[in-house]
């Protein structure tokens, strides 16, 4: 039975450059595998996909969304101001007031403060990384399910 760092491994990065066909060298590779391996490799694609996931929702909103979110930290923040001039100062109402208006303020002022540290191409390449984490998430998708696929029909021929 030949081990995984032999038979996974190599196969997992055989074209670090070109993920998918990574993936597809892996499922090939999966033919030649016991059920555990599998079941092994099966939890390196979730956690990979995982991984994905973390990346793409951290990464920041496309320009259309930045256009909404600054719309609606816009209106937030005429409400606020329109409520605290209404308030008497000094009450938790009034203290709580303010806070929300200085928290959305900064909101509004933070995609400046991203694009003057960063600059505007750091935040293209942001966008498109999450592109590619999206891809990257298709074809872990794929490989999943082959190697899924693959797990239940050797189900009957070994024993975890």
């Amino acid at each position: 039975m030949l081990s995984s760092s032999t038979c996974l491994l190599p196969a997992l990065y055989a074209h670090p450059a070109n993920p998918s066909a990574s993936h597809e060298a892996a499922v090939r590779a999966h033919f030649g595998l016991s059920q555990q391996q599998l079941a092994r490799y099966l939890g390196v694609i979730i956690k990979r996909e995982s991984d994905v996931d973390y990346q793409r929702d951290k990464a920041p909103d496309d320009a259309a969304g930045i256009s909404a979110r600054l719309t609606r930290l816009t209106s937030q923040i005429t409400g606020l101001t329109t409520s605290l001039a209404t308030l008497t100062p000094g009450p938790d109402e009034h203290r709580r007031t303010d806070e929300e208006l200085t928290d959305a303020e900064y909101e509004q002022k933070k995609p400046g403060f991203r694009q003057q540290s960063r600059g505007p191409v750091y935040l293209v390449l942001r966008e498109a990384d999450a592109d590619e984490a999206l891809t990257r998430r298709t074809s872990l998708e794929a490989s999943r399910t082959a190697v899924v696929a693959r797990r239940a029909r050797l189900w009957p021929l070994f024993v975890t």
